[in-house]
């Protein structure tokens, strides 16, 4: 398969040189023709030169440079470079300068463009420099001109650094006005936001809301443990109230301190100690009906009684106490619970406060950076100075700029060896025909077998003399070599079928060649002329061609291989040209014949039709061995032979190769002297290819 077009090597673009070299010749002599009567008609210029250099003060905006090296950055030295020669400069500069009196001006109708055409800048690489020049006829108004033009651009930059200071400066002034009064009405929300949430610090664990709960909960811890020692005392009530025996319940609630050691209980209790002590001393004396002993028991009586409600009250005010103090501690709980809320709020509060804070400091910031910047920009706008200085007054050179002839006698002979070079590669590239062996290669896929050289005139093979000497001859054994090597140890007749994409390729000449050199290393041959519809093999081995192949194919059986004026080497003829060819190549005697005559020779050589004349290269390929592909340098057209590969396709396998024929360059590779009998080795292994007939 062809493969795909590569970039030209140095072997092709030497190739390319040298089958091109005429056209190349006269294409690279006319333009330095060209170059050269350009130079010498041309009128003298002048050429002025100045120095400008980037000041390095401080600006508003610092200088784009490298920290290390402290180079300029290309970006911002090439945009001065681009403001100098701007358009609206070089305008102004033409009417100044007087240029319109100069008939170069004066005959444009765009006289800036001839001023762009004859002034030029360029930086100098690593620097700050900017090298500025002017060319003209009058090396006066060279540098005249470059002057106005200087002095053009400076007050252009001078009226637009003013403007800029002015309108920084309004600028800046109305952001640090802006700045401020943000600044002034963020303060002014934080001192009302503190008023309204009672934010009088800002620390969320240490304010009147924290100390407050903390007091609370320390409330709630003595509250708790009251009652806790309350709710102790109604228990122990009401272990008192289970007692049924008479008189143990009071004895166990009098165990009760808070109850036995109440002042009522105790004064109670004494009075009827001292009653039962009088009641015991009266019994001694009197009888239980003495009206003292009746008087005594009644206030006894009644004391006990006393002493009964004292115990009862006191009771009571301990459970009035214990509800008291359950009272008291949820009371206290809502209070807990509401401080905790009023904390969380404050505590909110103190976020957005700090928000508002940090706000505040940065708009601070900003102010005083804006006002910073305010002050240095009107320092700096009084000390403003150009961005660009003049360190070289414009000066013209005595001798003329363009005058000089050995430069553009340099540029005349470079142009011409360019123009002579892609000459010769464009009409290469544009000649869709086939140039050498590796154009060959490269549109085919297929490894080229040989390449025999272009010879005008091509004797018949009369005997072995034609094939034994000169450049032709040794390509022809480059061929067979190629064709045994490619064959590897077969030792079986083989059918080797040549064709060609289109006629005039040589493909009879090569099968011709190709036979004879075969039959001359001893092989025995049977050349077969196969193109039924313009034979020529007969002429080329001067044997008759009739009756030969077209008879065979017809049925006739007195037809017979004869012999040619080479040993080794038979020969069938076409035969009668018939009317109907691709149907004789049908025919059944064809297979059979070609078993015949691998009994009977070592190799089959069959001449076929072009492909692109007729299906016949087709027919016989198949029963073919192999098949050589023979094309011609010059002659072959890339598209045919891309056609014949796309028909070829079904017999690809029996591609053997492809043979340049016509070869145009001489190579390398045939300088030994060979014999008749023998072959020697050459100094290329590839074979260089022939002009066919």
């Amino acid at each position: 398969m062809p493969a795909s077009p590569l970039p030209l090597s140095l072997g092709e673009l030497i190739a390319a040189v040298q089958r091109r070299w005429l056209f190349g010749l006269v294409a690279g002599a006319l333009a330095a023709a060209a170059i050269l009567l350009l130079a010498f008609r041309s009128v003298p210029l002048y050429e002025a030169n100045a120095t400008l250099t980037i000041n390095r003060e401080r600006k508003p905006v610092e200088f784009q440079v490298d920290r290390d090296s402290g180079v300029v950055q290309d970006s911002l030295i090439n945009t001065y470079r681009e403001l100098l020669l701007a358009r609206d400069v070089l305008e102004q500069t033409i009417p100044l300068a007087g240029l319109l009196s100069n008939p170069a001006y004066a005959g444009s109708s765009e006289p800036v463009e001839v001023l762009q055409a004859r002034v030029s800048a360029r930086t100098v690489r690593s620097t700050w420099v900017i090298e500025i020049t002017l060319r003209d006829e009058d090396p006066k108004v060279a540098e005249s001109a470059l002057q106005v033009l200087l002095d053009v651009y400076l007050a252009k930059q001078a009226r637009l650094s003013q403007s800029r200071g002015d309108q920084t400066l309004r600028f800046l002034t109305d952001q640090v006005k802006e700045a401020n009064e943000r600044l002034a009405g963020m303060r002014a929300n934080e001192a009302a936001f503190r008023a309204k949430h009672g934010i009088l610090s800002a620390d969320p664990d240490r304010n009147v809301h924290t100390q407050r709960l903390e007091d609370l909960a320390r409330r709630q811890v003595d509250l708790e443990q009251k009652l806790e020692a309350q709710r102790s005392l109604v228990t122990r009530l009401k272990v008192a109230a289970k007692e049924t025996v008479p008189g143990r319940q009071q004895a166990v609630m009098m165990e009760i301190p808070e109850i036995g050691q109440s002042d009522l209980v105790m004064i109670v209790r004494a009075m009827i100690l001292r009653f039962e002590g009088e009641e015991s001393m009266l019994a001694e004396k009197y009888k239980d009906r003495h009206p003292r002993m009746v008087e005594l028991r009644g206030h006894l009586t009644a004391k006990r009684q006393q002493l009964n409600e004292a115990v009862t009250s006191s009771a009571d005010a301990i459970r009035a106490r214990e509800r008291d103090l359950v009272a008291q501690a949820a009371t206290l709980a809502d209070e807990i619970i509401s401080a905790k809320s009023t904390l969380a709020a404050y505590r909110e509060s103190l976020l957005e406060l700090r928000t508002m804070e940090q706000d505040r400091a940065t708009q601070e910031k900003i102010s005083d950076q804006l006002a910073a910047r305010l002050g240095e920009e009107t320092i700096t706008t009084r000390l403003e100075v150009p961005d660009l200085a003049v360190t070289m007054l414009p000066k013209v050179r005595s001798e003329p700029a363009t005058a000089r002839k050995g430069p553009f006698l340099v540029l005349a002979l470079v142009f011409g060896s360019v123009v002579f070079v892609g000459t010769c590669v464009a009409v290469d590239l544009l000649d869709r025909r086939l140039t050498g062996p590796e154009a060959a290669a490269r549109l085919t896929g297929l490894p080229v077998l040989g390449t025999i050289p272009l010879v005008r005139r091509l004797p018949a093979l009369t005997d072995e003399s034609t094939l034994t000497s000169g450049m032709l001859a040794e390509a022809v054994r480059h061929l067979r070599t190629a064709l045994r090597l490619a064959l590897g140890s077969r030792r079986e007749c083989h059918i080797v079928a040549v064709c060609s994409s289109s006629p005039g390729e040589g493909k009879s000449t090569i099968t011709t060649l190709l036979a004879a050199s075969l039959a001359a290393a001893g092989s025995r041959v049977l050349v077969v002329d196969g193109d039924l519809r313009q034979p020529s093999l007969h002429e080329l081995v001067a044997t008759p061609g009739t009756p030969g192949f077209s008879e065979l194919l017809g049925g006739a059986e007195d037809v017979a291989p004869v012999p040619t004026g080479l040993t080794n080497l038979d020969f069938l003829g076409a035969g009668t040209v018939p009317t109907n060819p691709t149907e004789l190549l049908h025919s059944h005697c064809l297979p059979e014949w070609i078993a015949v005559c691998r009994s009977h020779y070592d190799f089959v050589i069959i001449d076929t039709p072009p492909i692109a004349s007729a299906p016949d290269a087709l027919l016989l390929g198949y029963y073919a061995d192999s098949l050589l592909l023979v094309v011609r340098e010059r002659i072959t057209e890339a598209d045919v032979l891309a056609d014949a590969l796309v028909r070829l396709r079904p017999l690809t396998d029996h591609l053997l190769g492809v043979v340049v024929n016509g070869d145009h360059l001489t190579r390398p590779g045939y300088q030994y002297e060979v014999s008749s009998t023998a072959e020697r080795p050459t100094g290329v292994t590839g074979v260089t290819g022939v002009g066919a007939a």
